[in-house]
């Protein structure tokens, strides 16, 4: 939706879909649709600034502001974000973004994506009308009205297509999770998974994160570390935190309690704390460093990173 400005026709989601069944990075996957042809068509050539003002016009229906045009062409041209990965970035930005404009931007890609994700369910192709359902958003039709235009120029499909699911364990265009190798939660979560282990193998593991001023590695595989005491404060750095592990808070601690820091983009380093703990993430992968400055942007980055009981 984002990226080619349109919402998606089923068969380019479900080719999609495959793409980060395969990849299991929703990063590359957007690398590769700025790359596609239809994205190329949107982007190939621009310039910086040019690139900048097309997101911000396709994406929130505005130009951007000076500050931010200013900000973004720096992040660009620095390499700290990357052209492959900027509408997502953008996205993020708006997120974050606490102010009016912040809000009525998030607002806007949320009824978007809503009417979009209607579109792609309904099992349609047409990649006009895909185009035109943003427009009608845009132009401030509510999301219900676009719903009930579809619904009368268009037939629900038959049973025997189905529609366009993400229960097989893929992400869905909400942010919903993706497929995982992690491990079931250990018996000390109430799972039936392996116990916890000091520090990662060669395998998933569940780890035991509770060691304050220890510096933790997963080593190979999807690793979960595990927090189980929110009544003391302590801090812990895992030095190789990448897609696929996890940050799973139990014994107390409340979901809506995440901070995000990620002050320096250059230094691969970012730090997640919720209540008294505090998780420094070390040499993160290059192009997972961007913009993250929420929860959701974080989550965004690395798919199923935050986890509560």
């Amino acid at each position: 939706m984002a990226t080619f400005d349109r919402g998606p026709d089923a068969n380019g989601f479900g080719f999609w879909m495959d793409q980060l069944d395969t990849s299991g990075s929703i990063l590359d996957v957007a690398r590769s649709m700025f790359v596609a042809p239809e994205g190329q068509d949107l982007y190939g050539g621009l310039d910086t600034g040019s690139l900048v003002d097309k997101v911000y016009n396709n994406l929130l229906d505005r130009d951007p502001g000076q500050e931010g045009r200013d900000y973004w062409i720096d992040a660009l041209d620095k390499g700290h974000v990357s052209r492959g990965f900027f509408v997502e970035a953008v996205i993020n930005g708006a997120e974050a973004n606490d102010t009016e404009q912040g809000q009525e931007d998030t607002e806007l890609i949320a009824e978007k994506t809503e009417v979009a994700e209607y579109f792609v369910n309904r099992g349609l192709n047409d990649t006009d009308k895909a185009h035109s359902i943003l427009e009608q958003v845009e132009a401030g039709e509510s999301v219900e009205a676009v719903k009930a235009g579809l619904d009368s120029s268009t037939s629900q499909p038959s049973s025997s297509q189905g529609d366009v699911s993400t229960d097989n364990g893929s992400s869905s265009m909400g942010g919903d999770t993706i497929s995982t190798a992690l491990p079931s939660l250990p018996p000390s979560q109430g799972g039936s998974g392996p116990a916890e282990v000091r520090n990662g193998t060669d395998a998933g593991d569940n780890i035991d994160a509770d060691q304050s001023g220890a510096v933790l590695s997963g080593n190979a595989g999807e690793d979960r570390f595990l927090f189980s005491d929110a009544a003391t404060s302590q801090e812990v750095t895992i030095d190789d935190f990448e897609d696929g592990d996890q940050l799973f808070f139990g014994g107390g601690f409340q979901e809506g309690g995440v901070g995000i820091q990620n002050v320096n983009l250059d230094d691969d380093a970012m730090t997640v704390s919720v209540a008294g703990t505090t998780v420094n993430l070390e040499n993160l992968p290059e192009a997972d460093n961007v913009p993250i400055v929420s929860p959701s942007s974080f989550e965004s980055a690395f798919l199923d990173a935050l986890a509560f009981a």
